[in-house]
């Protein structure tokens, strides 16, 4: 793979092939320099990024001796993009980096906020290798730290929000053994977040954990409506803030590409992914859209990450640019894609998959 810019405005084109983590870190800050508009174009929401949680994505390694080519290239592919994202989500420089995933502590129909001053992984990876490859194939699988600290004054800010603006109980605030000790985070807040933070602890931005209700599993085409005004509630605090903020999706794609342990294949997972990979593309509301009559029915676990997403951006005030980094790929039974999001007339970082 290798990675390149793609110019807007007339500005200049730039390319060059993937370098060590250090080079990139050094061309992604370079990038924003020329593109020079990020925090003046984006107000408060400076930019996004839609990141895989899946243990190929982390460690394409583990598919070595089990799996063919084709499967392991792609996870590599993903693993160098998700990297670029992470970095681009890093030279953000955001104060508070807004996370929501699908497989934290989570309500049966509420958002949850997470409330404590401090999170602590670890993620086990091997469990993705047990699920495609028999129970046992791992063995007992390793484990992936990483450290944030939070922000609780803005969960229980934001939980009001959400909740005065449905007057519903749409949210709830949660902490952990009087935030005397870290609240658990596991791998789909962990591993998205290791791409963003290498080294395992988040350093200068605090972390808002956005926990999706366990009715994701099967109302998600329901829940989209509600997910994208939640976003814009989301979108409009941040506008209304003093604060600099970057939005994190964690998702895969569709679990029933090929039968796994526990469930079967599903003829529709191909052309779900595809669709995810043209919303990342377009930021087109209709593709999501049209993805609710059958998304429960593909298992996509983070999903509704996506309308509350375009929510935010659509509150933000601003026009948005979003770049497909990795198309979407099945190294296994699900898929997996990486996006960015900046503000348009910024440089904008494309990454295609060779």
């Amino acid at each position: 793979a290798h990675v390149r810019t793609a110019a807007v405005g007339g500005r200049r084109r730039i390319a060059w092939r993937m370098a060590p983590p250090t080079h990139r870190r050094l061309a992604t800050a370079a990038l924003l320099a020329l593109g020079g508009e990020v925090s003046k174009t984006a107000g408060e929401l400076l930019g996004a990024a839609i990141l895989p949680h899946g243990d190929f994505a982390f460690d394409p390694s583990l598919l070595s001796g089990r799996s063919t080519d084709a499967a392991l290239k792609g996870a590599e592919a993903l693993r160098q993009g998700s990297l670029a994202a992470g970095e681009f989500v890093a030279s953000l420089g955001a104060d508070v980096i807004v996370l929501t995933t699908p497989h934290g502590i989570a309500a049966d129909r509420q958002i949850a906020v997470y409330g404590n001053s401090e999170f602590e992984g670890p993620a086990l990876v091997g469990r993705d290798v047990n699920a495609s490859f028999g129970d046992g194939a791992m063995g007992p699988g390793c484990k992936v730290a990483f450290q944030a600290k939070g922000r609780p004054d803005l969960a229980r800010r934001l939980a009001v929000e959400f909740n005065a603006a449905r007057a519903n109980g749409e949210a709830t605030v949660l902490s952990s053994w009087g935030d005397d000790l870290p609240m658990p985070l596991r791998w789909g807040e962990v591993l998205p977040m290791r791409y963003v933070a290498p080294s395992g602890r988040l350093e200068g931005s605090r972390l808002l954990v956005l926990s999706l209700p366990t009715a994701r599993h099967t109302e998600s085409g329901k829940l989209k409506d509600k997910m994208r005004e939640l976003g814009k509630v989301l979108g409009t605090m941040i506008k209304n803030d003093k604060l600099k903020y970057a939005l994190v999706v964690s998702t895969d794609l569709s679990h029933r590409h090929w039968q796994n342990t526990t469930f079967g294949a599903h003829p529709l997972a191909k052309s779900f992914d595809k669709g995810c990979g043209q919303y990342a593309a377009t930021l087109d509301w209709e593709v999501l859209n049209n993805q609710s009559t059958f998304v429960d029915d593909v298992y996509s676990c983070g999903w509704l990450g996506l309308p509350m997403l375009h929510g935010a951006l659509e509150a933000s005030g601003s026009k948005w640019e979003g770049r497909l980094l990795v198309l979407p790929v099945a190294p296994t039974y699900y898929g997996m894609m990486v996006s960015t999001i900046h503000p348009q007339a910024s440089t904008l970082l494309e990454t295609v998959v060779v």
